[in-house]
C-alpha cells in the first residue's frame, strides 16, 4: 500500500508566503508554504496532506528510499503535541534528511532538531541537513552521522532548552572524535526556519568552533 493510500490526499495551491498556524481546513493544506517551504521541496520531499487529521504528512526515508515511518505535523495553532509519529517508528534510531544527503560543495553535516528546520536548510542549498527529530542525539543517531561525516555544524534551537541540547550534543560528538561548531540563530530568532535565505548564509559564515561558542555563552551569563 503506498503512503497516498494510506492516507487521504489533497492538492496544494500556491501561496508562498509566511504566517501564523492556519485555522481553516482549507488553509491547513497551505501551511508549509505558509512557512515558506516551496510546492516544488514539498514534492521532492514527498508531503501530502491528511484532511480527517488536518495534518501535513512527511515520509521519514532511508538512503534506499524504504519509508521507515511518517510525522503528520498537526496545523490548528493550539493542537498538542504538534508531531504525530506513525506507530513502531523509533525517530532516536533515524536521521530525517539521510535519504536526500548530499555532501557536495559541503564536507559539513548540518544537524537542526525537526523536519521543517531540515527542509528549509535544504531548500536554502544546504542538502547536506540531517535532523534529530528533538533535541537530544541517541548512540544510534550518532553512528549514523560518523558515515556521513566527521565534521558537524549544530544549528539546534536558540532557547534555553536548544542551548542545553547544544551542550549536551557537542560534548558527545567531540569525545567521539567529531570536530564540531555551532551556529547561532539571529537575535530573536529562534531556528533556522525563522530566517530567510540569506541571514541563513550569515549564520552559517559566522559559525563558530564548539568551545569558542562556549565561552561567548558563558560571558553572556
Amino acid at each position: 500500500q503506498s503512503l497516498e493510500q494510506a492516507f487521504v490526499v489533497t492538492t496544494t495551491p500556491r501561496h508562498p508566503m509566511k504566517s501564523s498556524a492556519p485555522s481553516s481546513l482549507t488553509d491547513g493544506a497551505d501551511y508549509l508554504l505558509q512557512r515558506g517551504i516551496t510546492k516544488a521541496t514539498q514534492d521532492v520531499w514527498g508531503v501530502f496532506y491528511d484532511e480527517k487529521m488536518r495534518a501535513a504528512v512527511i515520509p521519514c526515508l532511508w538512503r534506499s528510499g524504504k519509508v521507515v515511518g511518517t510525522i503528520r505535523r498537526q496545523v490548528e495553532a493550539t493542537a498538542e503535541p504538534k508531531y504525530l509519529y506513525s506507530p513502531g517508528f523509533y525517530k532516536s534510531k533515524y536521521l530525517f534528511g539521510i535519504a536526500l544527503y548530499n555532501p557536495i560543495p559541503s564536507e559539513n553535516v548540518y544537524v537542526v532538531e525537526g523536519p521543517i528546520d531540515c527542509m528549509w536548510m535544504w531548500q536554502c542549498g544546504y542538502e547536506s541537513t540531517v535532523a534529530l527529530l528533538g533535541c537530544s542525539m541517541s548512540l544510534t543517531q550518532m553512528s549514523l552521522l560518523k558515515k556521513l561525516s566527521s565534521q558537524v555544524v549544530l544549528c539546534l534551537d536558540s532557547d534555553k532548552e536548544g542551548k542545553r541540547a547544544t551542550k549536551k550534543v557537542a560534548s558527545k560528538l567531540i569525545g567521539e572524535g567529531f570536530v564540531v561548531e555551532v551556529a547561532q540563530s539571529l537575535d530573536g530568532k529562534k531556528d533556522v526556519q525563522e530566517h530567510t535565505p540569506s541571514e541563513v548564509d550569515d549564520v552559517i559564515e559566522t559559525r563558530l568552533p564548539y568551545l569558542k561558542w562556549l565561552i561567548k555563552e558563558e560571558k553572556r551569563r
